[in-house]
């Protein structure tokens, strides 16, 4: 390589050395908020990565047919965790900062607290009626993917909460809060909790699979809720609390429309494939 092709994409790299400077150097809501999309661009692509990374190891080590089941099963949880919200995760980006800059603290912690809850019940619900479901009607599913998708269902409470105290942290601008535990710890925790297995010589099927993501949707979701916990307390001053439901379902409802809509488009190939 020359010296003159050297000098030239130094020249190209410039602009965009120069552009991340002056977002990390500058001060402002405006300076802020481009970190911060700086920040979920980059959470992202290293999540793409570790996901890539992640299926790769994993079909390596099960098996097409077994790592098939898992993906399957897998692919339930994040239908029915993008459903069992009602939208409240998105709701939470529309509606927090709006709390935050009228001053409206009551229905802040009131939408902190009851969204939370609310979509952990909900999702229990369903994810009892997935294992009345499976046990009532056992020829609905082939017998290889019943018990990881009844293992499966024990993920679908806590993605669920993980998912809507990712809305919480974007919509107090907390990013680290809000994204690296969904998109960065989870899959790492997984592919760790898989490569234990292995060297235990655990039998790596889907079974095994779907127990990792077990430990990794919990412990990942436990550690971003006592997170969320202390930023609240730094924030947020304890006070009452008051629920308007209405408003929420209605700010929500559409937003989840869309939201699921994205998320059976994307996954919908992988149930009618295994179907």
């Amino acid at each position: 390589m020359t010296s003159e092709t050297l000098t030239t994409r130094a020249s190209w790299a410039e602009p965009a050395v120069a552009a991340a400077r002056a977002i990390l150097r500058a001060d402002g809501e405006r300076a802020r908020t481009q970190r911060d999309a700086v920040f979920a661009f980059l959470v992202r692509v290293a999540s793409a990565g570790l996901l890539y990374l992640t299926q790769i190891a994993l079909a390596r080590w099960m098996g097409s047919y077994e790592y098939g089941i898992y993906v399957f099963v897998w692919t339930w949880v994040l239908v029915l965790g993008g459903l069992s919200h009602l939208g409240l995760n998105m709701a939470m980006i529309r509606l927090v900062p709006e709390y935050q800059e009228t001053g409206e603290l009551d229905r802040l912690r009131g939408l902190f607290f009851g969204g939370r809850i609310f979509a952990v019940v909900l999702s229990s619900l369903i994810a009892i009626a997935g294992v009345a479901a499976v046990n009532l009607w056992p020829g609905a599913l082939a017998s290889p993917y019943g018990i990881p998708a009844l293992l499966a269902l024990v993920c679908l409470p806590m993605y669920v909460l993980g998912d809507v105290q990712d809305g919480i942290g974007r919509g107090r601008a907390w990013m680290g809060i809000g994204l690296l535990p969904p998109y960065v710890l989870r899959p790492l925790l997984v592919l760790l909790t898989m490569l234990a297995a292995q060297a235990i010589d655990m039998p790596m099927v889907a079974a095994t699979a779907v127990k990792a993501a077990i430990l990794a949707t919990w412990l990942s979701t436990i550690l971003q809720t006592a997170l969320v916990e202390r930023q609240l307390g730094r924030e947020v001053p304890a006070g009452p609390r008051t629920y308007h439901w209405r408003t929420w379902l209605v700010t929500a409802l559409p937003l989840l429309v869309i939201g699921f809509s994205e998320i059976v488009l994307q996954n919908t190939d992988v149930l009618v494939v295994s179907r």
